[in-house]
């Protein structure tokens, strides 16, 4: 068991809490077991996972999973633990996982964070496409860095199941998309179930509070949703509108 914070592979996986080690070994960071299992059942290239004496009890078929696939897998103590997340809760089992080469430009219902600040919404915003039926999320330069601790940790193994890109910029991004159209989520404009959202659309969200779009998510008496929750609701309306054919 590693009880050392000097240990070599503990120092090595501290240092991807940082975008350029991450940039660097083209690697990032991912808490907790939900979404380490997404990771090794998706053959995410899982290069190492730590857990503690609890998880090995608790998560034994996980562990027993990424041995058999070949990830190296080593026990720490709860305090070593702790010093590789700056989650207020501390996972029992961290991963360092290969960051994937970009989603091909595909048909598919897409989301693009253009400029999404916030680690949380970002988080949940991928969370959301993944179980929404989303093929791609793009995340446009100015958007928070999708494989940093929040939105890793909140999007809760998303990261494995649609395909992520990052784009220099809107313009550049909406070029390549294959969408047969463009639909944007503002503040006004009419409901996400009174537009036609079926088929291959790319939807844009941003943080811009007031600002008119293809579709807006009323509220009552002026109040407005949060933008994860606004986006939720039109993107799960697209996937009622799929599914109906």
């Amino acid at each position: 068991m590693i009880s050392s914070a000097n240990n070599a592979t503990i120092r090595r996986t501290r240092r991807l809490r940082k975008r350029a080690e991450r940039v660097k070994r083209r690697a990032f960071l991912v808490e907790g077991h939900r979404a380490v299992r997404v990771a090794v059942e998706t053959d995410s290239g899982v290069e190492l996972l730590l857990h503690t004496p609890a998880a090995a009890k608790r998560h034994r078929q996980l562990i027993i999973d990424a041995e058999d696939a070949g990830t190296r897998v080593l026990e720490v103590t709860p305090h070593i633990m702790a010093t590789l997340t700056a989650a207020a809760t501390t996972p029992d089992v961290v991963a360092v996982v290969r960051i994937p080469l970009p989603a091909a430009a595909a048909s598919g219902p897409t989301l693009i964070m253009a400029g999404v600040r916030d680690p949380a919404t970002v988080g949940a915003l991928l969370s959301t496409a993944a179980s929404a039926g989303m093929t791609r999320a793009v995340a446009v330069k100015g958007t928070a860095d999708i494989y940093s601790s929040a939105p890793v940790r909140i999007g809760a193994g998303a990261h494995f199941l649609i395909g992520l890109l990052q784009s220099p910029s809107l313009e550049d991004c909406l070029a390549t998309a294959k969408a047969e159209r463009v639909v944007r989520l503002g503040t006004q404009g009419p409901p996400p179930w009174s537009v036609d959202l079926s088929g291959s659309i790319a939807l844009i969200v941003d943080d811009d509070d007031d600002a008119d779009g293809d579709v807006a998510v009323p509220g009552e008496a002026g109040a407005r949703a949060p933008l994860a929750i606004r986006a939720a609701v039109t993107m799960f309306e697209a996937r009622r509108q799929r599914e109906a054919g």
